[in-house]
């Protein structure tokens, strides 16, 4: 009965109707584990601008892969994380921060999402190297961002999102703004949980041979 509600739950999130979308037009790859040393080169190779590799702690990794690819979110100085998609009519669809950073202003109120926080944002987080992360405080910025990628996302292209949101950060001298790049790959020799072992399982058994993910 659990592995039945777990898959279901991952086929919904993987398969619903904007996430759909969002997957066949971002052109995902098949998302293998991946070792430390392949994530390095990956960042190399593509000219990533990223100092310190975060990564999800391996408790949130498979459902950080489902929920966050491709995905920047924002949070305020009060640690409130902004709904961007309020206001829209396909809010599941949507999740683009540029014009948010873009319109952003102070001293404006904005519609935030429950139970959501930069802290426990952060408390999914850790070092590639295994090194400890340390917390950083909202108050010390206007805004944090977070955008979350791994080396089987497609178009659009990583290397441009990146670039697209740091220009668009120098653009805004007026504010203060801190921008965090977290990788959700999978990674080897990790024990992923309960949640891995049905993914793998998909895989491998062609349940996920889909044109959407482009998985064969």
């Amino acid at each position: 009965m659990k592995k039945i509600f777990v898959l279901s739950i991952l086929f919904i999130q993987l398969f619903g109707s904007c996430n759909y979308l969002t997957t066949k037009y971002l052109g995902f790859k098949q998302p293998k584990p991946k070792s430390e040393d392949y994530i390095y080169r990956f960042i190399k190779n593509k000219e990533l601008n990223i100092n310190r590799v975060l990564v999800f702690s391996d408790t949130f990794m498979i459902r950080g892969i489902i929920s966050r690819s491709a995905k920047d979110l924002i949070f305020l100085s009060d640690g409130s994380q902004v709904n961007k998609d309020a206001e829209k009519d396909s809010p599941n669809c949507s999740s683009n921060g540029i014009d948010f950073i873009n319109t952003f202003q102070k001293g404006k109120k904005y519609p935030t999402i429950p139970n959501s926080s930069w802290d426990k944002e952060q408390s999914r987080w850790k070092l590639l190297d295994s090194g400890l992360y340390e917390k950083i405080s909202a108050s010390n910025f206007d805004l944090n961002i977070v955008y979350y990628w791994g080396s089987f996302i497609g178009r659009p292209n990583l290397k441009n999102r990146i670039d697209k949101i740091q220009e668009l950060i120098k653009s805004r001298p007026d504010l203060t703004i801190n921008f965090v790049l977290v990788n959700v790959d999978l990674r080897k020799n990790v024990d992923m949980g309960y949640e891995s072992i049905i993914i793998e399982k998909m895989i491998k058994d062609g349940k996920l041979n889909s044109k959407v993910l482009k998985i064969k």
